[in-house]
């Protein structure tokens, strides 16, 4: 099966976080079952990589270009809707996977393609879809959580399995002296303020809160 994951944000080298890591672990494990996977993002045009793929989409007069960076193909676009088409003549997927920004537009063009969707609802920041998801009329929904469920089963009346996402722990496992509580990422939508109210509730327990990247002034 060909399967293809698209969504409005950027990709590596260009751009990392939850869903990046998450989706390239997905990449991986349909692979290694024999699957063909690739991946619809946004294009940034900074730095070296972006110079290249700017320069390369003058030359072919093309909406986006296409590369293997992470060792599969990545089609890049500065509006990735507009390259559904692209990718869907380049990759010809099976069904496609879609994801957190711009969800719906992304979703519109790959349906009117003919490309089956699952829409993959990773978090409840709704106004990152750009559109109601109920206009995707043909797409199945996952989610990545049974409080991610509940959210858009409210919001939309959605109906979404929920499939839990899955590492590699080898990744991830390190030596813990169980000494501190440990946040990573202290960042009010990913439960920052509820983590402090609780290190107030527990004055007993140690707590540490730990930058994992550079945030906005207003974070």
């Amino acid at each position: 099966m060909k399967v293809l994951f698209a969504g409005g944000s950027g990709y590596t080298p260009q751009f990392s976080g939850g869903v990046q890591s998450s989706t390239h672990h997905l990449v991986e494990q349909l692979r290694e079952h024999g699957h063909e996977a690739s991946v619809l993002a946004a294009l940034f045009g900074d730095g070296f990589f972006g110079f290249k793929a700017r320069a390369k989409m003058k030359l072919l007069r093309q909406r986006a270009v296409i590369d293997t960076f992470p060792g599969y193909p990545v089609v890049r676009a500065w509006f990735p809707w507009e390259a559904a088409g692209f990718a869907t003549k380049r990759l010809r997927p099976d069904v496609a996977v879609v994801q957190c920004h711009k969800s719906v537009p992304i979703g519109k063009e790959l349906q009117a393609l003919g490309v089956p969707l699952v829409v993959y609802l990773r978090n409840v920041e709704f106004d990152e879809l750009a559109g109601d998801p109920r206009e995707l009329q043909s797409a199945l929904y996952i989610a990545n959580s049974e409080f991610t469920a509940r959210a858009y089963k409210e919001k939309f009346g959605i109906e979404s399995t929920v499939i839990p996402p899955t590492i590699n722990p080898a990744f991830y496992s390190t030596p813990t002296t169980g000494e501190f509580v440990t946040m990573i990422n202290p960042y009010n939508e990913k439960g920052f303020e509820l983590a402090v109210q609780i290190a107030r509730e527990c004055a007993e327990i140690p707590f540490l809160f730990v930058e994992s990247w550079m945030l906005d002034d207003d974070h």
